[in-house]
């Protein structure tokens, strides 16, 4: 009697996992989750968290800084680093100019949180893809899509401990450098507020959820067809790698 291999022995097609499965699935199995989201790829869900997330952010923010001070502090940073010097009046004058800008921008700020947040999504994206395909890797763009937006879970939860510590801060109580590291959990929360930018885009590097982010990105790419063990490994470091550059170049130059 012989076997029909086409019909019932072949494999059954592999189950699709749904967003909210997925969710849960890269903290508890996370290599089966990747290679599930690989075969099957979703990635709406982590994406419209990060957009709300950015846009919750920035409608509190406003009311946190205190932008006189987060101004007057740049205007000094940047005439120190170019040992120029100007009069108290001018420095007041710059100061009142850039807070007024500050005023009317502030009902678009939702809007240009979510933005960056999209923009920032695509691009590292589209810069994983990149680099998959330059290694062999047998994706197309919507796995590195749900790769992305699920290995960065971790950095939505930092997202949300930053939201809260704002919404606990007083109003008007903030810098824009407090704010780089207010959803931190690692060595940057230790630094004493007169750190220098560039010690504490160093340590922001570290950051837990930054690191449990790029720890994820090994695991998916480690379920991408066609990308070898070393590949997998090396691209998220890479990436990460990339990030402490230009972190340390912009706090060098910007700071």
């Amino acid at each position: 009697m012989t076997q029909d291999v086409s019909g019932s022995a072949a494999s059954p097609a592999a189950p699709e996992i749904s967003a909210t499965a997925a969710m849960v699935g890269v903290f508890t199995r996370p290599a089966a989750t990747f290679a599930a989201l690989v075969r099957r790829p979703t990635w709406w869900l982590p994406f419209v968290a990060g957009i709300l997330l950015a846009a919750l952010f920035s409608v509190v923010m406003t009311d946190k800084i205190d932008q006189d001070a987060a101004m007057r502090r740049a205007i000094e940073k940047k005439m120190a680093r170019s040992g120029q010097t100007m009069p108290k009046e001018r420095v007041d004058a710059a100061v009142d100019r850039a807070v007024e800008m500050q005023r009317k921008m502030a009902p678009y700020t939702p809007t240009i949180g979510a933005a960056a947040f999209a923009f920032f999504f695509f691009l590292v994206a589209l810069v994983l893809a990149g680099a998959g395909s330059a290694f062999g890797a047998e994706a197309k763009l919507p796995a590195y899509f749900a790769i992305y937006a699920y290995a960065g879970i971790p950095m939505l939860v930092r997202s949300a401990i930053a939201v809260v510590r704002l919404f606990a801060a007083p109003d008007m109580s903030l810098t824009y450098d407090d704010l780089a590291r207010i959803g931190t959990v690692g060595p940057a929360l230790l630094l004493p507020p007169s750190s220098a930018s560039v010690v504490v885009a160093v340590a922001s590097s570290f950051d837990v959820f930054l690191l449990a982010t790029v720890a994820l990105l090994v695991v998916a790419f480690r379920r991408i067809p066609g990308l070898s063990k070393g590949s997998a490994t090396t691209l998220p470091l890479a990436l990460w790698g990339a990030l402490l550059l230009v972190r340390v170049g912009w706090s060098a130059f910007f700071g």
